[in-house]
């Protein structure tokens, strides 16, 4: 079960596809993201041509609440950035997950930054310029006390 905010953004995302596989980038605005506003990533999908495992995804915006928690800022860099090697081995996984789905993609996630162990849902979103391929998806986050 998704957290209320998740899974009103999904039904965001389920509005704005309509018929289609999947909405493109272009079908929001801005002013739409405001309630996930800091808890939410943009990732362009990249290298994708050579299939789905030679892919990997760069953060255009990556959540400033993701900033506090992780002690980074990924904006700019690529999912295959992340350190510890672990995490960038899971958020593939997660990214190649969703390129094979092509749908929402849930997951839980419970990690450690540090000393702290923390849990949070995300819920990726796919995203499409030409209906079909993944260029983009939008990354969700429920950020668990």
């Amino acid at each position: 079960m998704l957290p209320d905010d998740l899974a009103q953004l999904l039904a965001l995302w389920q509005q704005k596809r309509g018929a289609r596989l999947m909405p493109a980038r272009h079908d929001f605005t801005v002013e739409e993201f405001a309630p996930w506003l800091g808890r939410l990533h943009l990732v362009r999908v990249e290298g994708d041509e050579n299939g789905i495992e030679h892919s990997d995804g760069r953060y255009i915006v990556f959540a400033t609440a993701s900033v506090e928690r992780y002690g980074r800022e990924m904006t700019g860099k690529c999912l295959s950035q992340y350190a510890p090697p672990e995490m960038a081995r899971r958020a593939l996984a997660d990214h190649y997950a969703l390129l094979r789905e092509r749908g929402p993609l849930r997951s839980h996630v419970d990690d450690s930054f540090g000393p702290v162990l923390m849990h949070w849902t995300r819920l990726a979103l796919p995203l499409s310029e030409d209906g079909q391929r993944i260029d983009r998806y939008l990354v969700g986050l429920h950020y668990h006390l």
